[in-house]
């Protein structure tokens, strides 16, 4: 997803932008857990 695509679609590209984050924390949290 490209910058204009954030533009054109705020609210999509926000709730995807959000879950790629939150899924990235996620195995990273994983990984670094005992």
């Amino acid at each position: 997803m490209t910058f204009r695509d954030l533009l054109f679609w705020p609210k999509l590209g926000f709730s995807m932008a959000v879950r790629g984050i939150g899924n990235h924390l996620y195995v990273f949290l994983n990984i670094l857990s005992p």
